[in-house]
């Protein structure tokens, strides 16, 4: 049904996104999110109720921290051409090798980066350069991002060869820790925490599935210049993209 009106819910003027919840009677229902209240242009669909929810734009961002002997998940890294940026998680692939994972739009410039580029941390912004003393890895490979109108992307992720020297896979001490590798479906009303640097420990439930929501990527003054369509991807807040470790109950 979310499908069936998508269409026409993302024409309507300062919608940027739907997803699918639950109201408060237990039913489903399709939540539509707005850049303000007062949004009109919605129905009923007969099977389940559209409400609005007020985001505002959901834009892309980073923030700044400083350097550390081993960069855990949730603290500043990035390429040397983007203001700020986050370590998600610290991953392996069948080789044993060890790698950053991030954003695209973190380690891999928005598509502009080569593999290769370096992944600093800090960055230039923060007193750091691209010298060895602050390189903690290099671009291996990234998830090309689709800016066209008519694109949709699932996910925004690049990973930076790194070692164990340079990285490590817990967070600090007011954090939840290492974060289990076990994969679990989400649902609506799965808890979840995450580590990021702005906001530090945060937890939280999943309110709704099957996100289709418009991420702004480039602003100029309140206006949107650059900007992209993701299904089943959640905003973090600024400073807390690719944030180390969300983690359901079972963890």
């Amino acid at each position: 049904m979310q499908h069936r009106h998508m269409g026409n819910l993302l024409r309507i003027r300062d919608v940027v996104g739907t997803g699918v919840g639950l109201g408060e009677d237990g039913k489903p229902v399709i939540k539509v999110y707005t850049t303000g209240p007062g949004v009109p242009g919605f129905r009923a669909t007969g099977v389940c109720s559209v409400k609005a929810h007020v985001t505002g734009r959901v834009v892309a961002l980073g923030d700044t921290n400083r350097p550390l002997p081993a960069s855990p998940p949730g603290r500043l890294n990035r390429h040397p051409s983007v203001t700020a940026g986050t370590i998600g998680a610290r991953v392996k692939d069948a080789d044993g090798r060890v790698y950053a994972l991030s954003n695209n739009h973190v380690y891999a410039n928005q598509n502009d980066a080569a593999i290769g580029d370096s992944a600093l941390q800090p960055g230039v912004f923060d007193g750091g350069s691209d010298t060895y003393y602050y390189r903690v890895g290099t671009l291996a490979a990234y998830q090309p991002i689709d800016f066209s109108l008519s694109g949709v992307n699932y996910m925004d992720a690049a990973i930076v060869l790194s070692d164990t020297g340079n990285l490590g896979n817990s967070t600090l001490p007011d954090g939840y820790g290492t974060p289990s590798s076990d994969i679990a479906a989400a649902y609506v009303g799965l808890p979840v925490k995450k580590y990021g640097r702005t906001t530090g420990e945060t937890h939280g439930q999943v309110a709704e599935i099957n996100v289709y929501v418009e991420v702004c990527y480039e602003q100029l003054w309140i206006f949107c210049i650059k900007s992209l369509i993701f299904m089943t991807r959640s905003p973090s807040p600024p400073g807390d993209s690719a944030t180390g470790g969300t983690r359901g109950p079972s963890s």
